[in-house]
């Protein structure tokens, strides 16, 4: 980061090439469904801040949270402006299908659904520690950057996080939803 901040523009195609995936998976699972195409308008967005705010990098705060912090902020704000409906679109259907491949993506989605449902009963706070670590890779660390946190404080609010979860699991397999 600190190369392309000076002018190299060779460093920032390696740094784009390193968190281009890594970047897209972030904005993508934070939008709700019927929402994810906007991750592509959002990942632009988020790589024009960094573009426009690459001189305010300070190398001791590291890039990882640096960088989320900017693409957190990108979300945060088209979320607060997003008062316009969003429309679902419809889903492809292949005709082909076998019912083996109907019979496992159904229960794909049953999965997905229910962790979405028990994602979103985690307080928001809980929820994007474990979005970070578990979807992200991000570090306890670079947790902490992001959310303003020393990196203990990161890892408590991250094991909160996973002893909820796991709450809310036995209660829904118990009954008790």
């Amino acid at each position: 980061m600190q190369a392309y901040a000076a002018g190299d523009q060779i460093a920032f195609a390696e740094l784009y090439r390193r968190q281009e995936q890594r970047l897209y998976g972030f904005l993508e699972r934070r939008l709700p469904p019927g929402r994810k195409h906007f991750a592509s308008d959002l990942f632009q967005k988020t790589w024009l801040q960094v573009h426009r705010s690459r001189r305010e990098f300070e190398p001791g705060r590291g890039f990882g949270a640096w960088f989320f912090t900017i693409a957190l902020n990108a979300l945060r704000d088209f979320v607060g402006k997003a008062s316009f409906r969003l429309d679902v679109p419809d889903e492809d259907r292949s005709e082909t299908a076998s019912d083996e491949d109907v019979e496992a993506n159904l229960l794909i989605r049953e999965r997905m659904a229910l962790a979405e449902e028990l994602l979103g009963r985690l307080p928001a706070a809980q929820r994007e520690v474990l979005l970070m670590s578990e979807w992200d890779g991000l570090s306890a660390r670079e947790i902490g950057g992001i959310a303003g946190l020393s990196e203990n404080a990161a890892r408590q609010a991250l094991f909160r996080a996973k002893r909820r979860l796991r709450e809310l699991l036995q209660d829904k397999e118990g009954g008790r939803s």
